[in-house]
């Protein structure tokens, strides 16, 4: 893991050691292993690296090619590094860091080295033979960078906070992001709170030169993926236990203790399975409830039965059980305000606070976590009825709501026959569903912003396409902004304890297998995650391994019970926000603070997503400020 940053002045005008070391002193609170500074002429380049695989400690950047004068800075952890030796004819057993490959990649293929690589990443390469800086985002956007661009500038970095340090970066706050983020609004992968601050999306390339505008280019979709074909479902299911098997692997590698995120979920439980298998030592660590009052928050079930039933069959020795409840929410606010740059759209991240500490304590420096699985390798098979009853295929419909999750089976099917019908499925939606934000706008200071508007961008950024397969379904969550959006959330979180994030779901090598599935393999007699859960069988029990019935609407289930405890200050927190902040003119300030102090056990009184718009008030006002 590292953190990275460069400025190019394209008017020639020399970058200063001040102006670079600005930028590294804002990046690095949590104390890198190692920093490095280039500087030639006009460009600068810094890097903060963290040592967690084997190579990492002989690692040096910023890097500079001796005969190409190719300068480069890199956030990366290279995956399948035997393979990408081998096209660059470079021996299996030779020891290079990962920096050093990236480098001859770029030499031998320049642009379309991003075609070779698997791993997480985000790089900048400056080559002087086209006078250009060539900047690319790993597939699915675990690593970031924004940047800032115009005529006399080009500056990137892996946080806000450094561009924000140069004087030569121009910015103002959007407004249309301000009211976006109050009705939690993603709009797209690319833009930021800033006017001129940029993400770079994931799997695109970035070419900036010193006279044209700079162009952005796709490099890899779901839908290039090469298709493969197996004859029968045994054969698919040795297939993907061997990618899944080869996903956790890679990302084990590291030259101290691997911890895994573990829940009673299929996901998290089968990562957690293989890796101990892998690396006959894993720690894990699970967000519970506490004990004390658990019976009292409703409506949570607490999943400590199934996590510890996993811990029992893998033999895992050593495990955390956290809830948190030793840390004040409020003290955890005044922390993350610290730590963001901008306010967060997701809070299970932050929640997740316990597991970062006592990993950090451990020594853990390398965290797997089962997210990705939704949005495709263990796709819970949305799209498939509709793509039923578009095939016309009513008897197998029927069968799949049967076994499925309903309890009135006659009544599901003919409630989705119904929806169907366009008209008939717009006026049952609207009658049943509340709108985008419902709750989010009870705070709204609705007579100081154009309403009409807003709820007219929602409506087209929210209006979902109608999905006829599990296909189509997996690849609108793989390109839904919010899925890069919390990914660099958690790379910020959990950067702040020195631990670096993997997420063997997102391996591109088992997605392209899990997206090529054969539907009726995906979706079986009813089951969903069929595939998935026949090739992970063997090393979880069957309770996990079948299980359908994990009911849970926050990854951190101790969330409410904290916010009960700690609300008074967490109210506090909100009224002594000063009159003279923006935020007085967007929203009602004490609505804010009655959900906090009202705020009952059994949760009766508010709607979980009341509380979430609360704790939203908090940050954007602190943003604002």
């Amino acid at each position: 893991m590292s953190a990275i940053c460069g400025v190019w002045h394209k008017n020639k005008e020399p970058v200063t050691h001040a102006s670079l070391e600005n930028m590294l002193q804002v990046l690095d609170y949590w104390e890198a292993d190692a920093r490095g500074r280039l500087i030639r002429s006009d460009i600068g380049l810094g890097h903060l690296l963290l040592f967690n695989t084997p190579e990492s400690f002989h690692e040096k950047q910023p890097l500079e090619d001796s005969s190409s004068a190719i300068l480069l800075t890199a956030d990366l952890r290279l995956d399948y590094r035997d393979d990408l030796k081998n096209k660059l004819d470079i021996p299996v057993s030779a020891e290079i860091t990962d920096a050093d490959l990236l480098m001859l990649a770029y030499k031998k293929w320049k642009s379309d080295c991003v075609a070779h690589l698997y791993g997480d990443f985000v790089f900048a390469i400056y080559d002087p033979g086209d006078d250009a800086f060539f900047c690319a985002r790993d597939h699915i956007g675990v690593k970031s960078m924004v940047y800032y661009h115009d005529n006399q500038t080009f500056a990137f970095a892996s946080e806000i906070k450094a561009l924000q340090s140069l004087d030569d970066v121009k910015y103002r706050v959007r407004d249309q992001w301000v009211l976006d983020y109050l009705v939690h609004i993603i709009a797209d992968n690319t833009s930021t709170a800033y006017d001129t601050i940029f993400k770079l999306p994931p799997a695109h390339t970035l070419l900036i030169t010193r006279n044209d505008t700079p162009v952005l280019k796709r490099y890899w979709s779901l839908n290039e993926t090469s298709s493969v074909q197996y004859n029968s479902e045994k054969e698919w299911i040795d297939a993907l236990e061997e990618k899944m098997a080869a996903a956790v692997k890679e990302r084990c590698r590291s030259a101290f203790a691997v911890g895994s995120e573990l829940s009673s979920g299929v996901d998290s439980a089968a990562i957690t399975a293989l890796a101990q298998k892998i690396t006959a030592g894993i720690t894990s660590f699970s967000n519970v409830m506490d004990e004390e009052n658990m019976a009292e928050v409703n409506p949570f079930e607490d999943e400590r039965e199934g996590i510890l039933s996993v811990i029992q069959h893998c033999e895992i020795q050593d495990y955390f059980l956290l809830s948190g409840m030793d840390y004040p929410v409020s003290a955890l606010l005044s922390e993350m305000d610290d730590l963001f740059d901008t306010p967060p759209f997701s809070y299970s991240g932050i929640f997740f606070d316990a597991i970062y500490r006592e990993a950090h304590q451990k020594g853990i420096r390398t965290l797997l976590s089962g997210a990705g699985g939704d949005e495709l390798v263990t796709s819970r098979g949305k799209g498939y009825k509709n793509q039923l009853w578009n095939n016309r295929e009513y008897r197998k419909l029927y069968k799949v709501i049967r076994n499925g999750y309903s309890s009135h089976p006659f009544k599901s099917f003919i409630s989705f026959a119904i929806k169907q019908n366009k008209t008939m499925g717009r006026l049952l939606r609207k009658r049943s569903v509340k709108p985008h934000g419902y709750y989010r706008w009870q705070n709204i200071k609705t007579e100081n912003i154009d309403v009409i508007a807003l709820k007219q961008r929602i409506e087209q950024l929210k209006r979902k396409p109608s999905l006829h397969s599990i296909s189509a379904s997996q690849r609108q969550r793989l390109n839904n902004p919010a899925i890069s959006t919390a990914l660099e959330n958690n790379e910020l979180l959990a950067r702040s304890r020195k631990i670096e994030y993997r997420y063997p779901m997102y391996d591109i090598r088992l997605i392209s297998l899990a997206y090529h599935i054969p539907e009726a393999l995906k979706m079986k007699d009813g089951k969903n995650r069929y595939l998935f859960r026949k090739a992970l069988s063997p090393y979880l029990p069957e309770e996990i391994i079948w299980n359908y019935g994990k009911k849970r609407i926050f990854s951190a289930p101790s969330v409410y019970q904290r916010i009960i405890a700690d609300r008074a200050s967490i109210a506090r927190l909100i009224q002594q926000i000063p009159e003279t902040n923006p935020i007085h003119q967007l929203v009602h300030i004490d609505k804010a603070c009655g959900i906090i102090q009202s705020f009952k056990p059994e949760m009766v009184n508010h709607k979980p997503s009341q509380v979430n718009g609360a704790l939203q008030m908090f940050f954007l006002a602190c943003f604002l400020k």
